[in-house]
């Protein structure tokens, strides 16, 4: 009952429209009250007689299989035909004729193979006043290709056309890109559904045909594209000079590289460049015209520092959608950037380094940068960077959608954050207070822990720092009773008691080569420190005799040389006592140092009589001590 209504209106309203008009299809007004016939999805085998002043006539996803001669002879103001997702697989001769006014056709999606079988010479010469034609989709006949190839004279008619669409594939472009697209001078638009074998199709020489058509913008996404010209080292193709858009997007682009002079814009989103662009550069030499670069969604997570170099041009950069921490790259060649996209990238903070290169930015022109969709760091490391990003906020936009996230995991605007980052400073002055006490403290343990070792293994160190100066640590870890020794017995007294050992000590024991003594005054080698000389002569002698006095206790060289030959016992001699105390004086216990009583408790001594017969006694026992 509708149905019969809306006819009868367009009737009264359109009486030029012929008896027999189809009942299945749907008119309407656009705005400038031209006429619009709606035949799409109505199962049509044949194209149906509709209003003759239809400006705009739809006819896709029907079964339609053949276009007849003079089929749309009367539709003398027809300027968009779309017959697009059909069964076309035959075009008659002048299938098109009357359509002088024809602007817009689409025969994407048919069975229409790209020959002359089904593309007559001329078939589109009726249609002078095309600006758009999309043949994308077809059925791809290489056999009939190569013996009936898609004539020139099919393209070449086709003065007006400003945009096409058109399969490209590697085996067929030498039949489809002929000589005909030379004529094309107006074309500046290319656009391809199908596209294999990518590389192979680049190295015929395509753009042969296409370099005096006036092209201005050639679309190859939402292909398979995986290599694209990916060594930079080697000379390329040059694309027309009069190119200003290419669009490379959702291709699986893994590297790409060309020569682009007079490109304007580059569009690589959705492909996986991350790897390449790690390394190397996209284009080949520069400077570059470009002015807009898309990088987006290429899980791009670092880049070649030099990556724009010679980008003086440049205002739009896109490196949104990706896995960015921080501007790396070398931005003093961007002097005319007004548009940096980070958005949802992986940014926390930008380093020192990148906030200076951006302020040089900022000095040179009015950028602005979007990093919603970042989680920030609001955090004491951060404070920095968060003033630093409140100052420049002029040269940010979208900020009701920049995050800061705190250490609690809770989250505020950047616009709201004015007010908080008092406080946050705040509380990172107390946190660097603990910090600072924390640390000092911890040093404080350190340093009381580090020097009691020290002072309990004193001696220690101090033999085995001397040791390593006299170059015999090294040689002579661990020595054998056996080893030939330079002196019996280094003798070690104060200076009070010289008379002793010059009298009586050297005489007696050297007597009659009985045994060889070190006395420092005799034996230490002029010239050489003294405390060289000392752990010297304890290393070279078998055993150390030591007088012991009250000066001697007093003495720092003779409590030196007593700790020195302790450790020669315990690090040169395995354990074995090397060192023999003579007590010259009667002393206290309590006045001998812990050490020294250990000797003692183990009989490690001997006291001086100083009378006739037990003289005799004392020397007997040193000499003995001596073999």
């Amino acid at each position: 009952m509708n149905t019969v209504i809306i006819l009868t209106i367009f009737v009264n309203l359109y009486g030029c429209i012929p008896s027999g008009t189809t009942l299945r299809c749907n008119y309407f007004e656009d705005k400038t009250f031209n006429l619009h016939a709606n035949c799409s999805n109505r199962n049509l085998t044949n194209i149906p007689t509709v209003a003759s002043n239809v400006v705009a006539l739809d006819l896709s996803c029907n079964c339609i299989k053949v276009v007849e001669n003079k089929t749309f002879l009367y539709l003398k103001v027809l300027r968009e035909l779309n017959l697009s997702s059909n069964k076309l697989e035959w075009l008659d001769q002048g299938a098109f004729l009357g359509l002088k006014n024809l602007q817009s056709l689409i025969l994407r999606k048919n069975q229409l193979a790209y020959n002359s079988e089904h593309f007559a010479n001329s078939i589109f010469k009726p249609l002078k006043s095309l600006t758009y034609l999309d043949l994308t989709l077809q059925r791809l006949d290489f056999t009939k290709m190569k013996t009936s190839w898609f004539s020139k004279y099919v393209i070449s008619d086709l003065t007006n056309l400003h945009s096409i669409g058109i399969d490209i594939v590697a085996s067929a472009t030498d039949y489809i890109f002929r000589e005909g697209f030379l004529s094309l001078t107006k074309l500046t638009a290319v656009k391809s559904d199908t596209l294999q074998d990518f590389q192979v199709f680049w190295d015929n020489s395509v753009f042969n045909s296409l370099k005096d058509t006036g092209l201005q913008n050639l679309f190859l996404n939402e292909n398979d594209i995986e290599e694209f010209n990916s060594d930079c080292k080697k000379p390329g193709f040059e694309l027309p000079s009069t190119l200003k858009y290419l669009d490379f997007s959702s291709n699986k682009l893994t590297s790409f590289c060309l020569s682009m002079p007079y490109l304007s814009s580059l569009n690589l989103e959705q492909n996986n460049l991350r790897d390449f662009l790690k390394r190397n550069v996209y284009y080949r030499s520069y400077p570059t015209n470009l002015t807009e670069i898309n990088l987006s969604s290429n899980n791009l997570d670092y880049l070649n520092v030099s990556l724009f170099n010679g980008h003086r041009c440049l205002r739009n950069l896109n490196l949104s959608n990706n896995f960015l921490t921080d501007i790396n790259f070398d931005t003093s060649h961007l002097i005319s950037l007004k548009v940096l996209d980070l958005s949802n990238n992986r940014i926390q903070k930008f380093s020192q380094k990148s906030m200076e290169k951006l302020n040089t930015i900022f000095y040179l022109s009015d950028v602005r940068i979007n990093l919603s969709g970042n989680i920030l760091q609001c955090s004491c490391d951060a404070i920095q960077f968060i003033e630093w990003l409140l100052a420049k906020s002029k040269y940010f936009y979208k900020k009701n959608k920049t995050k800061c996230r705190f250490s609690n995991e809770t989250e505020i605007l950047l616009t709201t954050f004015r007010g908080t980052l008092l406080q946050l400073k705040k509380s990172c002055k107390s946190y660097l207070v603990l910090i600072i006490c924390t640390s000092m403290a911890i040093l404080l343990v350190i340093i009381i822990l580090t020097s009691g070792l020290v002072y309990r293994y004193r001696w220690t160190l101090r033999y085995i720092y001397f040791m390593t100066k006299n170059k015999y640590i090294r040689d002579n870890l661990i020595q054998n009773d056996d080893q030939n020794y330079t002196y019996d017995a280094f003798i070690s007294y104060s200076i009070d008691e010289q008379d002793f050992i010059i009298k009586e000590c050297i005489p007696i024991l050297e007597g009659g080569g009985l045994a060889r003594l070190c006395i420092h005054k005799r034996d230490f080698m002029p010239g050489n420190e003294i405390t060289h000389n000392i752990t010297n002569s304890i290393h070279e002698s078998r055993n150390v005799i030591c007088i012991i006095t009250k000066s001697f206790l007093e003495s720092y060289y003779c409590m030196f040389e007593f700790n020195m030959a302790r450790m020669e016992s315990i690090y040169a001699r395995s354990g074995q006592n090397i060192l023999f105390l003579v007590f010259y004086e009667n002393l206290r216990p309590k006045d001998l140092p812990l050490v020294m009583l250990e000797l003692v408790q183990n009989d490690s001594y001997i006291e001086y009589p100083n009378d006739e017969e037990g003289n005799i006694i004392f020397w007997e026992k040193l000499k003995e001590a001596l073999k």
